[in-house]
């Protein structure tokens, strides 16, 4: 290598420490933590770059068959009792996520030292038992399933679609089918045959991923692929996505195959695959096809900058064209189906909405009705955000990786067009978080990664390879997972602990068996029903087969006290952590008519005007 370029070398890596140093320094002076958690993210893909530079390669000990052997039989057994754990009470337990954590570290360690085929099977049971534990976690969890559930009832009963023009999944109805369908062939619940028929299909799609990096790269490709589904199988916001599945889950099960034959060298084999799920996609969610037609705009982009590439820089020719034909029938069908419904404009004014007039993240951190204290582990930005951060230090490796690759001309499709165009989808992320706020970031996180997954497997592969480096990877990616355990530990918000690990102050996101018992006995009652926020909201959406003598009317948690008790006229729920918000009282046991353990039900006179 010239000496040009090793110096190259040093003042880069010395110029992103230094930034992220500086990142660091300015969020702890404003009190901002998010800036000074993105600094630490700079820091550390500076420091992975500096030992995969700096750290020599070397050759790991064989390991034998017989040894393999004994590894996978352990790994089931573990996996089965993972699996006991979570169902031997309700909630998840923090056993389970002590034993988990140490569960992913044998894996990365298998993987390192003896990669297998096998290994990917047993990544997807290990993805699957943390996906049914959170899910399974309460009979209600989640915001957005309850709807979503609702919709796959009234299928699987009717045997037609939910067209109410309110609820704007009406032109969206394939998943919803597809829980009702499979519902009915095996005469299960709603609940269960929405998980199955969604969160299991999308958590296959990790094996494409896998597929789609083992056909990127030559070298090493096996410990590269477990790598990439082994990142996906523990990432916080794609964990979250699978295990409290919506209408937006199954998209995953569609693009990842989708990617894998854009990957392929013949592609054309697969072209109608392709189309297949285009079409299937179009009716799946409103911003599937948008964040497909990105992710395929940013690879025709790389390509076309790979052609201006000196030749004495390139390793190999690119292997294929970019994917032209499915990029323009993706923005077709996206833009003639948002139009045949009525959903461009609305679209396009939501899309201004969010660039100009929406809450960022700061702000949406800052108006959290949590929280710990700042630069702490108990900082709701370092829980809910951490898998954000996380991205961000394997995409700036990843980023700095392709320099080397250009400084060492060693340009490969990877290099030149796939890490390129992952690390920008990365970048794309991290404005619309700053734009957007948290929230609606994760809608995008799930999807982008099926495309960044390759890339972070290949460079966490290259990096394992190094003495220290392989120390480095086990690091990095046990970091969720043992935040997972102090926020269990701890009862704090984490997007790998359920809603029922939460400390008794923090708003309910789920209904407990009691609470859905009390309901039930509402149900049967008749009377007029007054429920807080989240109960309201479930019992509108449990309720569109039917139609109930229950009228659900939503109220500020804040006024659930003994005034506007002595004021209902009919049932009111009390649940059991309603006694933790400020000004909500106990109500006296002389208005309880039923107590099912987690919920009351508190029958008050009607006072007549």
């Amino acid at each position: 290598m010239p000496k040009l370029f090793q110096v190259l070398h040093i003042l880069v890596t010395i110029l992103v420490f230094i930034v992220g140093c500086v990142a660091v320094a300015f969020g702890f002076s404003l009190d901002i933590s998010y800036i000074s958690y993105g600094g630490v993210s700079i820091i550390v893909s500076a420091v992975l770059y500096t030992i995969y530079k700096m750290d020599s390669v070397v050759t790991f000990p064989v390991v034998g068959e017989r040894e393999k052997r004994a590894t996978d039989i352990l790994m089931l057994l573990l996996i089965s009792v993972l699996a006991w754990i979570s169902q031997s009470s309700p909630g998840v337990p923090t056993e389970f996520y002590t034993l988990f954590a140490f569960v992913h570290l044998i894996f990365i360690l298998r993987i390192l030292f003896a990669p297998s085929k096998l290994v990917l099977g047993q990544i997807i049971l290990f993805a699957v038992t943390l996906q049914q534990a959170l899910w399974n976690s309460a009979p209600v969890v989640g915001k957005d399933p309850r709807l979503h559930v609702g919709l796959t009832e009234f299928v699987a009963n009717t045997g037609r679609i939910f067209t109410d023009p309110s609820i704007y999944y009406r032109d969206f109805p394939v998943a919803h089918v597809l829980g009702g369908l499979l519902g009915s062939l095996l005469d299960i619940p709603p609940r269960q045959a929405f998980f199955v028929a969604i969160s299991i299909p999308a958590t296959l799609g990790i094996v494409a991923v896998a597929a789609t990096t083992n056909r990127l790269v030559t070298e090493h490709s096996m410990r590269a692929s477990l790598f990439s589904a082994l990142f996906l199988a523990t990432l916080p916001d794609l964990v979250l996505r699978i295990s409290y599945p919506i209408a937006q889950t199954l998209e995953l099960a569609m693009i990842a195959p989708i990617i894998l034959i854009i990957a392929s060298p013949r592609r054309k084999r697969g072209t109608i695959i392709i189309f297949v799920l285009l079409g299937v996609l179009t009716f799946t969610h409103n911003v599937s096809l948008l964040i497909l037609a990105f992710i395929l705009g940013s690879l025709i982009l790389f390509h076309i900058l790979s052609k201006h590439i000196p030749n004495d820089w390139k390793a190999i020719e690119p292997s294929h064209g970019p994917p032209i034909v499915a990029f323009l029938i993706t923005v077709i069908s996206m833009v003639v189906y948002w139009d045949l419904i009525g959903y461009l404009r609305f679209q396009v004014m939501r899309a201004l909405w969010t660039l100009f007039g929406m809450r960022g993240a700061s702000e949406e951190t800052a108006s959290a009705s949590f929280g710990g204290a700042l630069f702490s582990l108990q900082d709701p930005v370092v829980q809910l955000a951490f898998g954000l951060f996380f991205i961000a230090a394997i995409a700036g490796f990843a980023g700095l990786w392709v320099l080397d690759q250009f400084l060492d001309n060693e340009v490969t499709d990877v290099a030149g067009v796939w890490a390129p165009a992952s690390v920008l989808l990365v970048g794309f992320l991290g404005v619309s978080i700053t734009v957007g706020g948290i929230g609606r970031a994760t809608r995008l996180t799930a999807a982008i990664m099926l495309v960044f997954a390759p890339i972070a497997g290949i460079t966490l592969s290259q990096l394992g390879r190094r003495r220290i480096g392989a120390g480095a990877v086990c690091l990095l990616l046990i970091s969720p997972t043992a935040l997972a355990v102090y926020a269990a530990e701890n009862n704090d918000r984490n997007r790998l602990t359920p809603p029922t690990n939460r400390a008794v102050d923090d708003y309910p996101n789920h209904l407990s068996s009691s609470e859905l018992s009390a309901l039930k006995f509402a149900i049967d009652d008749g009377s007029k029903l007054r429920a807080v926020g989240y109960t309201a909201g479930y019992i509108s959406s449990s309720s569109l087969t039917e139609h109930r003598k229950i009228i659900s009317e939503t109220a500020n948690q804040d006024n659930l006290n003994m005034s506007w008790l002595s004021d209902c006229g009919g049932l009111t729920l009390y649940r059991a952590n309603h006694k933790h918000f400020l000004g909500v009282e106990k109500p006296p046991s002389v208005n309880v008519i039923y107590d099912s353990g987690g919920g009351l039900l508190l029958r008050c006179p009607k006072i007549s005007g």
